[in-house]
């Protein structure tokens, strides 16, 4: 694991700029970004979602409400993330960020593949 990511229920924060807050309904948990989701803070997000994701599937969140520059390697981080939770039988959904985030997805026709929802109920760890 990364060296940038503390204990869950914290936030999490990397060196270039991406806050990761962590919050839960019971057996969901939903990952709050704020700050540059791009090259290097990418592995903190892979990370984190590891570190969230109980041994029992449960359903994880990307509130991308937060963020306010996302790249193509911010894209392939999403990308892997949604990979991994298939992978361990953990659902994803991704609350929309702001229009100049969701251009992104837009733009790269990502919008219609990835699973898009409208709210998350969830409560800060802790």
């Amino acid at each position: 694991m990364s060296e940038d990511v503390t204990d869950r229920g914290q936030q999490l924060l990397s060196p270039a700029g991406l806050a990761i807050e962590e919050l839960t309904d019971g057996e969901g948990r939903t990952l709050r970004l704020s700050g540059e989701l791009d090259l290097s803070s990418g592995g903190v997000l892979e990370a984190a979602i590891r570190t969230c994701a109980t041994e029992t599937a449960c359903a994880i969140t990307l509130d991308l409400g937060g963020l306010t520059f996302l790249d193509t390697s911010g894209l392939w981080a999403i990308l892997a993330v949604r990979r991994w939770c298939q992978a361990h039988g953990h659902g994803l959904a991704l609350l929309p960020g702001p229009e100049q985030i969701q251009s992104v997805f837009e733009i790269t026709g990502l919008s219609d593949v990835l699973p898009f929802v409208d709210t998350a109920p969830a409560r800060f760890v802790g």
